[in-house]
């Protein structure tokens, strides 16, 4: 039996405002679902409590939300994904 060519890997993100790469050039990964969603609600306090300050009164509270993804390699992605892009 012939061993695998590519292994899947599920990697979870922070969002805010549903924008998963708002920063384009570094973005925090992570592996466990459950410490992901523990770093989300902590980052979330911190944006309410600095929603709160008089400079941001008008701003609205941005909101943060994890996000599983499953990470493909990017040979996968040539081989396999790209034939079938529009």
């Amino acid at each position: 039996m012939m061993g695998k060519k590519y292994k899947f890997r599920k990697a979870y993100f922070i969002a805010k405002d549903n924008q998963i790469f708002e920063q384009f050039e570094m973005v925090n990964c992570y592996r466990r679902k459950e410490y992901v969603d523990s770093v989300c609600k902590s980052q979330q306090r911190l944006a309410n409590d600095e929603s709160s300050q008089m400079w941001n009164k008008g701003k609205p509270i941005p909101v943060l939300k994890a996000h599983g993804y499953y990470l493909v390699h990017e040979s996968l992605y040539e081989e396999i994904i790209k034939p079938f892009e529009k």
